[in-house]
Protein backbone atom coordinates (compact mmCIF):
# COMPACT_ATOMS: atom_id res chain seq x y z
CA UNK A 1 0.00 0.00 0.00
CA UNK A 2 1.52 3.38 -0.98
CA UNK A 3 2.52 5.71 1.83
CA UNK A 4 0.35 8.81 2.10
CA UNK A 5 3.15 11.11 3.20
CA UNK A 6 6.90 11.23 2.85
CA UNK A 7 9.35 10.46 5.61
CA UNK A 8 10.33 13.58 7.53
CA UNK A 9 13.67 15.13 6.67
CA UNK A 10 14.18 16.48 10.20
CA UNK A 11 17.44 15.62 11.94
CA UNK A 12 15.87 13.16 14.39
CA UNK A 13 13.48 10.44 13.29
CA UNK A 14 10.26 10.11 15.28
CA UNK A 15 9.39 6.53 16.15
CA UNK A 16 6.62 4.91 18.18
CA UNK A 17 6.85 1.42 19.62
CA UNK A 18 3.39 -0.06 20.23
CA UNK A 19 2.72 -3.03 22.53
CA UNK A 20 -0.62 -4.45 23.62
CA UNK A 21 -0.15 -3.89 27.36
CA UNK A 22 2.67 -2.62 29.57
CA UNK A 23 2.67 -5.89 31.52
CA UNK A 24 5.59 -7.95 32.75
CA UNK A 25 6.71 -10.24 29.94
CA UNK A 26 9.27 -11.01 27.27
CA UNK A 27 7.71 -9.05 24.40
CA UNK A 28 7.34 -5.96 26.58
CA UNK A 29 10.91 -6.32 27.84
CA UNK A 30 12.08 -6.48 24.22
CA UNK A 31 10.00 -3.42 23.33
CA UNK A 32 11.24 -1.28 26.21
CA UNK A 33 14.87 -2.28 25.72
CA UNK A 34 14.47 -1.19 22.10
CA UNK A 35 13.02 2.15 23.21
CA UNK A 36 15.74 2.75 25.78
CA UNK A 37 18.64 1.76 23.57
CA UNK A 38 18.04 3.97 20.53
CA UNK A 39 20.41 6.94 20.31
CA UNK A 40 18.54 10.11 21.22
CA UNK A 41 20.77 12.11 18.90
CA UNK A 42 19.08 10.19 16.08
CA UNK A 43 15.62 9.28 17.40
CA UNK A 44 12.76 10.66 19.42
CA UNK A 45 11.17 7.53 20.85
CA UNK A 46 7.62 7.13 22.13
CA UNK A 47 6.06 4.03 23.73
CA UNK A 48 2.36 3.27 23.36
CA UNK A 49 0.45 0.48 25.09
CA UNK A 50 -2.42 -0.59 27.29
CA UNK A 51 -2.28 -0.29 31.09
CA UNK A 52 0.06 -2.56 33.02
CA UNK A 53 2.61 -2.95 35.80
CA UNK A 54 5.49 -1.75 33.62
CA UNK A 55 4.04 1.70 32.85
CA UNK A 56 6.73 3.38 34.94
CA UNK A 57 9.45 1.36 33.25
CA UNK A 58 8.02 2.54 29.92
CA UNK A 59 8.32 6.15 31.11
CA UNK A 60 11.93 5.48 32.08
CA UNK A 61 12.65 3.99 28.64
CA UNK A 62 10.91 6.37 26.21
CA UNK A 63 10.75 10.12 25.67
CA UNK A 64 6.97 10.05 25.85
CA UNK A 65 4.45 7.38 26.83
CA UNK A 66 0.82 7.02 25.82
CA UNK A 67 -1.33 4.63 27.87
CA UNK A 68 -4.35 3.58 25.79
CA UNK A 69 -7.07 2.07 28.05
CA UNK A 70 -8.92 0.53 25.09
CA UNK A 71 -5.85 -1.45 24.06
CA UNK A 72 -6.36 -4.81 25.80
CA UNK A 73 -5.30 -8.38 25.10
CA UNK A 74 -8.74 -10.10 24.90
CA UNK A 75 -10.78 -9.78 21.71
CA UNK A 76 -13.40 -7.10 22.45
CA UNK A 77 -14.80 -5.63 19.21
CA UNK A 78 -16.04 -2.36 20.71
CA UNK A 79 -12.82 -1.70 22.61
CA UNK A 80 -10.75 -2.77 19.62
CA UNK A 81 -12.47 -0.28 17.32
CA UNK A 82 -12.00 2.47 19.88
CA UNK A 83 -8.35 1.49 20.27
CA UNK A 84 -7.79 1.83 16.52
CA UNK A 85 -9.36 5.29 16.63
CA UNK A 86 -7.23 6.27 19.66
CA UNK A 87 -4.08 5.14 17.87
CA UNK A 88 -5.00 6.95 14.65
CA UNK A 89 -5.43 10.17 16.62
CA UNK A 90 -2.05 9.76 18.34
CA UNK A 91 -0.26 8.86 15.09
CA UNK A 92 -1.73 11.84 13.23
CA UNK A 93 -0.91 14.25 16.03
CA UNK A 94 2.67 13.04 16.51
CA UNK A 95 3.42 12.53 12.80
CA UNK A 96 5.76 9.59 13.35
CA UNK A 97 8.24 8.56 10.69
CA UNK A 98 8.07 4.95 11.88
CA UNK A 99 5.53 2.94 13.85
CA UNK A 100 6.93 -0.34 15.16
CA UNK A 101 4.32 -2.72 16.58
CA UNK A 102 4.84 -5.74 18.83
CA UNK A 103 2.62 -8.70 19.80
CA UNK A 104 -0.47 -9.97 18.01
CA UNK A 105 -3.19 -7.58 19.19
CA UNK A 106 -1.16 -4.38 19.02
CA UNK A 107 0.34 -5.69 15.80
CA UNK A 108 -3.03 -5.92 14.09
CA UNK A 109 -4.68 -2.79 15.50
CA UNK A 110 -1.51 -0.72 15.39
CA UNK A 111 -0.69 -1.51 11.79
CA UNK A 112 -4.23 -0.75 10.63
CA UNK A 113 -4.16 2.54 12.55
CA UNK A 114 -0.74 3.44 11.17
CA UNK A 115 -1.94 3.03 7.60
CA UNK A 116 -5.11 5.01 8.27
CA UNK A 117 -2.97 7.77 9.77
CA UNK A 118 -0.57 7.80 6.84
CA UNK A 119 2.55 6.71 8.73
CA UNK A 120 5.34 6.37 6.13
CA UNK A 121 6.99 3.19 7.39
CA UNK A 122 5.32 0.43 9.42
CA UNK A 123 7.32 -2.31 11.15
CA UNK A 124 6.05 -5.32 13.06
CA UNK A 125 7.92 -7.83 15.22
CA UNK A 126 6.41 -11.30 15.46
CA UNK A 127 7.36 -12.49 18.95
CA UNK A 128 5.42 -15.72 18.49
CA UNK A 129 2.69 -17.02 16.22
CA UNK A 130 -0.66 -16.83 18.06
CA UNK A 131 -2.25 -19.41 15.77
CA UNK A 132 0.06 -22.04 17.30
CA UNK A 133 -1.76 -21.77 20.63
CA UNK A 134 -3.23 -25.26 21.03
CA UNK A 135 -5.66 -24.11 23.71
CA UNK A 136 -7.63 -22.16 21.10
CA UNK A 137 -10.32 -23.68 18.89
CA UNK A 138 -9.44 -24.49 15.27
CA UNK A 139 -11.75 -21.71 14.11
CA UNK A 140 -10.04 -19.09 16.27
CA UNK A 141 -6.60 -20.29 15.22
CA UNK A 142 -7.60 -20.04 11.58
CA UNK A 143 -8.94 -16.52 12.14
CA UNK A 144 -5.67 -15.52 13.80
CA UNK A 145 -3.70 -16.87 10.85
CA UNK A 146 -5.81 -14.89 8.40
CA UNK A 147 -5.42 -11.74 10.49
CA UNK A 148 -1.63 -12.16 10.36
CA UNK A 149 -1.76 -12.60 6.60
CA UNK A 150 -3.93 -9.52 6.10
CA UNK A 151 -1.91 -7.35 8.49
CA UNK A 152 1.27 -8.31 6.66
CA UNK A 153 -0.15 -6.65 3.55
CA UNK A 154 -0.04 -3.25 5.26
CA UNK A 155 3.43 -3.79 6.74
CA UNK A 156 6.64 -2.45 5.26
CA UNK A 157 8.99 -4.60 7.34
CA UNK A 158 8.34 -7.85 9.19
CA UNK A 159 10.74 -8.98 11.90
CA UNK A 160 10.97 -12.35 13.66
CA UNK A 161 13.03 -13.17 16.74
CA UNK A 162 14.30 -16.57 15.58
CA UNK A 163 15.55 -17.82 12.23
CA UNK A 164 13.17 -20.86 12.04
CA UNK A 165 10.24 -18.43 12.24
CA UNK A 166 11.13 -17.14 8.76
CA UNK A 167 10.35 -20.51 7.19
CA UNK A 168 7.15 -20.88 9.21
CA UNK A 169 5.90 -17.43 8.19
CA UNK A 170 6.58 -18.24 4.56
CA UNK A 171 4.96 -21.67 4.83
CA UNK A 172 1.85 -20.13 6.42
CA UNK A 173 1.51 -17.57 3.65
CA UNK A 174 2.20 -14.56 5.85
CA UNK A 175 5.15 -13.26 3.84
CA UNK A 176 7.97 -14.55 1.69
CA UNK A 177 11.34 -15.23 3.28
CA UNK A 178 12.92 -12.27 1.49
CA UNK A 179 10.41 -9.91 3.14
CA UNK A 180 11.36 -10.93 6.68
CA UNK A 181 14.36 -9.96 8.80
CA UNK A 182 15.64 -11.78 11.89
CA UNK A 183 16.42 -9.62 14.92
CA UNK A 184 17.07 -11.71 17.99
CA UNK A 185 15.38 -10.51 21.16
CA UNK A 186 18.12 -8.78 23.13
CA UNK A 187 18.92 -9.14 26.82
CA UNK A 188 20.33 -6.44 29.09
CA UNK A 189 23.59 -8.21 29.90
CA UNK A 190 24.48 -5.73 32.63
CA UNK A 191 21.76 -7.25 34.83
CA UNK A 192 23.86 -10.43 34.97
CA UNK A 193 27.24 -8.85 35.71
CA UNK A 194 26.94 -8.79 39.51
CA UNK A 195 25.21 -12.02 40.45
CA UNK A 196 25.73 -14.15 43.55
CA UNK A 197 27.52 -17.47 43.57
CA UNK A 198 25.62 -20.74 43.84
CA UNK A 199 25.69 -21.02 47.63
CA UNK A 200 24.76 -17.38 48.25
CA UNK A 201 21.89 -17.61 45.78
CA UNK A 202 20.51 -20.69 47.50
CA UNK A 203 20.73 -19.14 50.93
CA UNK A 204 18.81 -16.07 49.73
CA UNK A 205 16.08 -18.31 48.34
CA UNK A 206 16.13 -20.71 51.30
CA UNK A 207 16.90 -23.64 49.03
CA UNK A 208 18.94 -26.68 50.11
CA UNK A 209 22.62 -25.76 50.20
CA UNK A 210 23.63 -29.25 49.13
CA UNK A 211 22.22 -31.46 46.42
CA UNK A 212 21.24 -30.44 42.90
CA UNK A 213 18.58 -27.98 41.74
CA UNK A 214 16.62 -28.11 38.48
CA UNK A 215 14.77 -24.89 37.78
CA UNK A 216 12.52 -23.17 35.30
CA UNK A 217 11.41 -19.56 34.85
CA UNK A 218 8.35 -18.36 32.98
CA UNK A 219 4.68 -17.62 32.99
CA UNK A 220 2.62 -20.57 34.20
CA UNK A 221 0.64 -20.94 30.99
CA UNK A 222 -0.14 -23.76 28.53
CA UNK A 223 2.66 -22.51 26.28
CA UNK A 224 5.32 -23.05 28.93
CA UNK A 225 4.04 -26.51 29.96
CA UNK A 226 4.34 -26.33 33.76
CA UNK A 227 2.49 -29.66 33.87
CA UNK A 228 5.41 -31.26 32.05
CA UNK A 229 7.87 -29.73 34.51
CA UNK A 230 5.92 -31.10 37.48
CA UNK A 231 5.68 -34.60 36.01
CA UNK A 232 9.40 -34.63 35.20
CA UNK A 233 10.11 -33.46 38.75
CA UNK A 234 8.00 -36.28 40.21
CA UNK A 235 9.72 -38.96 38.14
CA UNK A 236 13.27 -37.72 38.58
CA UNK A 237 12.96 -37.11 42.32
CA UNK A 238 11.78 -40.71 42.71
CA UNK A 239 15.14 -41.95 41.43
CA UNK A 240 17.44 -39.04 42.41
CA UNK A 241 16.54 -38.10 45.96
CA UNK A 242 19.11 -35.28 46.10
CA UNK A 243 17.30 -33.23 43.42
CA UNK A 244 15.10 -30.20 44.11
CA UNK A 245 12.86 -28.69 41.43
CA UNK A 246 12.12 -24.96 41.46
CA UNK A 247 9.38 -23.11 39.56
CA UNK A 248 9.70 -19.33 39.17
CA UNK A 249 6.67 -17.55 37.75
CA UNK A 250 2.96 -16.91 37.99
CA UNK A 251 0.11 -17.16 35.52
CA UNK A 252 -3.29 -18.58 34.73
CA UNK A 253 -2.16 -22.14 35.50
CA UNK A 254 -0.61 -21.30 38.87
CA UNK A 255 -3.32 -22.93 40.97
CA UNK A 256 -3.59 -25.95 38.68
CA UNK A 257 0.18 -26.42 38.75
CA UNK A 258 0.19 -26.15 42.53
CA UNK A 259 -2.48 -28.85 42.77
CA UNK A 260 -0.59 -31.08 40.33
CA UNK A 261 2.51 -30.81 42.52
CA UNK A 262 0.37 -31.94 45.45
CA UNK A 263 2.72 -30.63 48.10
CA UNK A 264 5.59 -32.77 46.78
CA UNK A 265 8.61 -32.07 49.01
CA UNK A 266 11.01 -31.85 46.06
CA UNK A 267 9.01 -29.16 44.20
CA UNK A 268 9.38 -25.53 45.29
CA UNK A 269 7.30 -22.59 44.04
CA UNK A 270 8.93 -19.15 44.23
CA UNK A 271 6.21 -17.19 42.43
CA UNK A 272 7.05 -14.15 40.32
CA UNK A 273 10.55 -12.77 40.84
CA UNK A 274 11.88 -9.48 39.56
CA UNK A 275 15.45 -10.55 40.33
CA UNK A 276 15.85 -13.51 37.96
CA UNK A 277 19.59 -12.83 37.37
CA UNK A 278 20.19 -13.49 41.08
CA UNK A 279 17.93 -16.56 41.11
CA UNK A 280 19.41 -18.48 38.18
CA UNK A 281 22.83 -19.08 39.82
CA UNK A 282 21.04 -21.26 42.41
CA UNK A 283 20.22 -23.79 39.67
CA UNK A 284 22.37 -26.64 38.35
CA UNK A 285 20.12 -27.43 35.36
CA UNK A 286 17.53 -25.32 33.53
CA UNK A 287 14.47 -27.17 32.22
CA UNK A 288 12.47 -25.44 29.47
CA UNK A 289 9.63 -27.68 28.19
CA UNK A 290 7.95 -24.99 26.04
CA UNK A 291 5.23 -26.08 23.59
CA UNK A 292 5.14 -23.09 21.25
CA UNK A 293 6.28 -19.47 21.10
CA UNK A 294 9.19 -17.51 19.70
CA UNK A 295 12.58 -18.23 21.25
CA UNK A 296 12.11 -17.79 24.97
CA UNK A 297 13.95 -15.06 26.85
CA UNK A 298 14.11 -17.20 30.00
CA UNK A 299 16.05 -19.81 28.05
CA UNK A 300 18.48 -17.21 26.72
CA UNK A 301 19.00 -15.77 30.21
CA UNK A 302 19.72 -19.21 31.65
CA UNK A 303 22.36 -19.76 28.97
CA UNK A 304 23.88 -16.34 29.69
CA UNK A 305 24.68 -17.41 33.26
CA UNK A 306 26.17 -20.68 31.98
CA UNK A 307 23.45 -23.14 32.96
CA UNK A 308 23.17 -26.41 31.03
CA UNK A 309 19.68 -26.50 29.53
CA UNK A 310 17.17 -29.18 28.61
CA UNK A 311 14.62 -27.70 26.22
CA UNK A 312 11.89 -28.61 23.76
CA UNK A 313 12.98 -29.03 20.16
CA UNK A 314 10.41 -26.59 18.81
CA UNK A 315 10.12 -23.18 17.16
CA UNK A 316 13.26 -21.08 17.60
CA UNK A 317 14.82 -23.14 20.38
CA UNK A 318 17.10 -25.32 18.18
CA UNK A 319 18.69 -22.15 16.81
CA UNK A 320 20.55 -21.63 20.08
CA UNK A 321 20.31 -25.09 21.66
CA UNK A 322 22.17 -27.51 19.42
CA UNK A 323 21.64 -30.97 20.86
CA UNK A 324 24.68 -32.26 22.73
CA UNK A 325 26.62 -29.09 21.88
CA UNK A 326 25.00 -26.14 23.68
CA UNK A 327 22.35 -28.10 25.56
CA UNK A 328 20.00 -31.06 25.28
CA UNK A 329 16.77 -31.20 23.29
CA UNK A 330 13.66 -33.32 23.74
CA UNK A 331 10.47 -33.62 21.69
CA UNK A 332 7.54 -31.49 22.86
CA UNK A 333 5.62 -33.14 25.73
CA UNK A 334 7.89 -36.22 25.68
CA UNK A 335 8.15 -36.82 29.42
CA UNK A 336 10.45 -39.83 29.11
CA UNK A 337 12.95 -37.90 26.98
CA UNK A 338 12.97 -34.97 29.40
CA UNK A 339 13.52 -37.31 32.35
CA UNK A 340 16.40 -39.06 30.59
CA UNK A 341 18.07 -35.75 29.70
CA UNK A 342 17.70 -34.27 33.18
CA UNK A 343 19.06 -37.40 34.88
CA UNK A 344 21.99 -37.43 32.47
CA UNK A 345 22.97 -33.92 33.55
CA UNK A 346 22.34 -34.50 37.24
CA UNK A 347 24.68 -37.49 37.15
CA UNK A 348 27.53 -35.82 35.24
CA UNK A 349 29.06 -32.62 36.59
CA UNK A 350 31.63 -32.43 33.80
CA UNK A 351 28.84 -32.61 31.22
CA UNK A 352 26.98 -29.82 32.99
CA UNK A 353 30.07 -27.64 32.85
CA UNK A 354 30.78 -28.44 29.20
CA UNK A 355 27.28 -27.64 28.00
CA UNK A 356 26.93 -24.59 30.25
CA UNK A 357 30.18 -23.07 28.99
CA UNK A 358 29.18 -23.73 25.39
CA UNK A 359 25.78 -22.14 26.02
CA UNK A 360 27.43 -18.96 27.29
CA UNK A 361 29.71 -18.76 24.26
CA UNK A 362 26.71 -19.15 21.96
CA UNK A 363 24.42 -16.48 23.36
CA UNK A 364 26.47 -13.69 24.93
CA UNK A 365 27.95 -12.30 21.68
CA UNK A 366 24.63 -12.50 19.80
CA UNK A 367 21.89 -11.68 22.28
CA UNK A 368 22.92 -8.48 24.02
CA UNK A 369 20.45 -5.59 23.89
CA UNK A 370 23.06 -3.48 22.10
CA UNK A 371 23.23 -6.00 19.26
CA UNK A 372 19.44 -5.93 18.90
CA UNK A 373 19.26 -2.13 18.94
CA UNK A 374 22.04 -1.74 16.37
CA UNK A 375 20.26 -4.18 14.08
CA UNK A 376 16.97 -2.32 14.46
CA UNK A 377 18.66 1.02 13.81
CA UNK A 378 20.09 -0.32 10.55
CA UNK A 379 16.62 -1.44 9.46
CA UNK A 380 15.11 1.90 10.44
CA UNK A 381 17.71 3.75 8.36
CA UNK A 382 16.86 1.59 5.40
CA UNK A 383 13.18 2.39 5.82
CA UNK A 384 13.84 6.09 6.29
CA UNK A 385 16.00 6.16 3.21
CA UNK A 386 18.72 8.11 4.96
CA UNK A 387 21.70 7.43 7.18
CA UNK A 388 21.67 8.63 10.76
CA UNK A 389 24.65 8.80 13.05
CA UNK A 390 25.70 5.44 14.54
CA UNK A 391 23.60 4.36 17.49
CA UNK A 392 24.99 4.92 20.94
CA UNK A 393 23.45 1.77 22.33
CA UNK A 394 26.72 0.48 23.74
CA UNK A 395 27.19 3.63 25.80
CA UNK A 396 23.56 4.33 26.67
CA UNK A 397 21.85 2.89 29.72
CA UNK A 398 19.49 0.11 28.68
CA UNK A 399 16.36 -0.91 30.60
Amino acid sequence: MPNSRAVSSQSRARIAHVITEFVVGGAVDNTLLSCAGLDRACYEVHAIGGPGAWEQRARDSADRVYVVPNLVRPIRPCSDIRAIWDLVQIFRRERYDIVHTHSSKAGLLGRVAARLAGVPWVVHTIHGFPFNDRTLSPLVRKALLWSERLAARVTDQLIVVATPNVAEAAKRGIASAREIEVVHSGIDLRRFSDRPDRLAARRRLELPETGLVVGTVGRLSPCNAPDVFVEVARRVSAIRSNATFVIVGEGELAEETWRAAGGHPAIVFLGHRGDVPTVLPAFDVFLFPIRWGGLGRALTEAMIVGLPVVASATNGVPEIVQHDETGLLAPVDDIDSFVTAVVRLLDDGAERTRLGDAAQRRVIPAFGADVMVDRLAALYERGLGRTLRPTGSRDRAVG
